[in-house]
């Protein structure tokens, strides 16, 4: 008997405990090992940089927790007081790309307790900061919150009802969707899949990256002229669009999830945080999509 929404968020509630999914992410941090390595002199640190870099993550994904928040609650998860000094300089300290992996791993486990697909999306949404600057529209000078951006790659699921991200890249605003979507797929670990997409994505420069990696492109075509012996040319030729409208819909889960935790908004002010907090709260889709599969496995 197939299980209803509700009846799937209720057994994650019977199975899992807070603390069994900081456990998860610490998990997934254990395997990537530290971030940075550990000084062999000096005064030995209450946790290892995986340690912080997984509970950091976790109270950020969970609770959009700030750093004295964290302070606070340490000893509920860690069994030791942090200062939340010490989390601060830790959290500078951890480069964003051990986020993305962090992502990535846990990406790859839940693909593993799904169903194959071979359907992707690549979408991006927007990340507001409290930092502001001014700008002019129609002559009268108006205050604006700077933007960063949050790119992914997911797998989409219809047969578990799920949504899996498989990459992810924070940027500034100025990034361009088809641009991110580039880097994302031009390191060759997504391949043999057919990628949905809207009409951001339709630039020669994404066709190419998917024609390269035997991924076939079915994005929305723009009203623009189209260039002869072109990848793009030959995208547009094969696009489906009753196929995109069935799998590139499905993607907003993730981003409504996110929104509706309270999680689209950020008063970190240094970019190199934001960019890393952009990559932990996209993690929050794959850590509760684990937890809720694993949780009917165990009703089994």
């Amino acid at each position: 008997m197939k299980l209803s929404y509700h009846q799937r968020y209720n057994l994650l509630l019977q199975k899992f405990s807070a603390k069994k999914l900081y456990k998860l992410v610490l998990s997934f941090a254990e395997k990537l090992g530290n971030p940075y390595p550990l000084k062999k002199k000096g005064r030995k640190p209450k946790l290892l940089p995986y340690e912080y870099a997984s509970y950091m993550a976790y109270m950020t994904l969970m609770k959009g927790a700030p750093f004295r928040t964290m302070e606070f609650e340490s000893e509920l998860y860690t069994e030791k007081h942090i200062d939340h000094s010490t989390l601060v300089v830790n959290f500078e300290k951890i480069p964003v790309e051990y986020y993305l992996c962090l992502v990535e791993e846990a990406g790859a486990y839940l693909d593993r307790l799904l169903e194959y697909s071979n359907q992707y999306v690549v979408d991006s949404t927007a990340v507001t900061s409290n930092l502001k600057f001014e700008t002019e529209q129609k002559g009268i000078i108006v205050e604006e919150r700077i933007e960063f951006r949050s790119h992914i790659v997911a797998s989409v699921h219809l047969q578990n009802n799920c949504v899996c991200i498989r990459k992810v890249l924070p940027t500034t605003k100025f990034v361009a969707d088809c641009e991110a979507a580039k880097i994302m797929l031009s390191n060759g670990s997504i391949k043999d899949v057919d990628l949905h997409a809207d009409r951001g994505y339709d630039y020669e420069r994404v066709y190419e990256s998917c024609y390269q990696n035997n991924i076939k492109p079915n994005i929305r075509p723009r009203n623009q002229g189209i260039i002869e012996h072109s990848f793009r040319l030959l995208g547009i030729t094969e696009y489906n669009d009753v196929e995109r409208k069935r799998y590139r819909g499905i993607i907003e889960i993730v981003f409504g999830g996110i929104t509706n935790a309270g999680l689209m908004a950020t008063r970190l002010k240094k970019e190199a945080k934001i960019l890393s907090y952009c990559a932990i709260v996209i993690l929050r889709h794959n850590i509760l999509n684990i937890a809720r599969n694993l949780a009917m496995f165990l009703n089994y």
